[in-house]
């Protein structure tokens, strides 16, 4: 019985982060493909030469014992006649040029990510394309809870800078004021009746009384955050803050809620990170807008390679069984 021990190639799953380009594992694995093809061939023709009993007696071979490892640790293993090995070869050769071609488009979706990471680097935010990855790997309900957790952030951040919040509500216009009152109406009583009090505060002439009014106001806001629970409940009261808090860029953030969370994202710890949440706070809203449109860029292009990936699978899967 002759022995060959080939190692798996990776299955390519999509949203995996690797610290080598993928188009360079893919390209690794149509080599193994071509490598393992040319073995197998050598094994099957040194098996046929010695497929009978030697005269004098001795070994020779029955056939070729062929195993691999998985990339979990599992251990596969198959006896094969040369002509099935020689089959196997057939097909491991047949499907390295679609690893090359695929290695090739992947090539060129990473060349295109890392001018999409420059350029984000060049606005003083770094974004990776494991970040994005890793990203995209999150169950919807684990983005939800991003989501979440992001407007916490953000509403908490409003309430921790509590003196120019209750500047923005002293300078409410009317219209402003009609704004926040029909999102904070989703609150119920309590809503609504801190909303006619937002429109009030937007009446008063007397600066003292619109500072007490407001400063009141704040404290209003804060009740509701205490009870809100739902997400939409903390979608309505973000918005509403937005309306009030002079914060360079939370309406922005505020907004484009599912992006923020995506530009947050920590990969390491599969959270928010706040430091890159006071990061996009502090930036103006132009840069916000580019940033938001580079990120969203390098997300399709992420989920583009995942889209190359997901197909391809290395040479060891593309065995018949035997």
């Amino acid at each position: 019985m002759c022995k060959v021990a080939l190692v798996a190639a990776v299955l390519f799953t999509a949203a995996t982060a690797a610290a080598d380009p993928w188009s360079s594992r893919v390209t690794g694995a149509a080599d193994s493909c071509r490598s393992d093809a040319s073995q197998l061939r050598a094994l099957a023709a040194d098996c046929r030469a010695r497929s009978e009993p030697p005269p004098e007696g001795g070994e020779y071979c029955t056939g070729i014992h062929y195993s691999e490892t998985t990339p979990d640790g599992q251990v596969l293993e198959y006896d094969l006649s040369p002509d099935q090995a020689e089959q196997i070869a057939d097909q491991f050769d047949a499907y390295a040029p679609t690893l090359d071609a695929a290695a090739s488009r992947i090539s060129e979706l990473e060349d295109a990510a890392a001018t999409t990471e420059d350029k984000i680097r060049e606005l003083g935010f770094d974004k990776a394309r494991e970040d994005y990855e890793g990203w995209l790997a999150l169950a919807e309900s684990s983005r939800e809870e991003l989501a979440k957790e992001s407007k916490k952030f953000l509403i908490g951040r409003a309430f921790d800078s509590a003196g120019a919040l209750a500047d923005g509500i002293a300078s409410l216009s009317r219209g402003r004021a009609q704004k926040m009152a029909d999102r904070l109406a989703r609150y119920g009583d309590a809503g609504v009746e801190l909303g006619k009090e937002l429109k009030r505060i937007a009446r008063i002439a007397g600066r003292r009384e619109k500072a007490e009014a407001a400063a009141a106001a704040v404290e209003g806001l804060k009740a509701l955050y205490e009870q809100a629970s739902a997400d939409d409940d903390l979608d309505a009261l973000a918005s509403a803050l937005g309306e009030a808090v002079e914060l360079e860029g939370f309406g922005f953030l505020v907004d484009e809620i599912k992006w923020t969370t995506a530009a947050a994202y920590a990969y390491a710890a599969g959270t928010i990170a706040s430091d890159r949440m006071d990061q996009l706070a502090a930036m103006q809203a132009m840069q916000l807008r580019a940033l938001k449109s580079l990120t969203s860029l390098l997300e399709r292009q992420v989920a583009r390679i995942d889209a190359e990936l997901e197909p391809i699978h290395g040479c060891s899967y593309a065995r018949p069984s035997v």
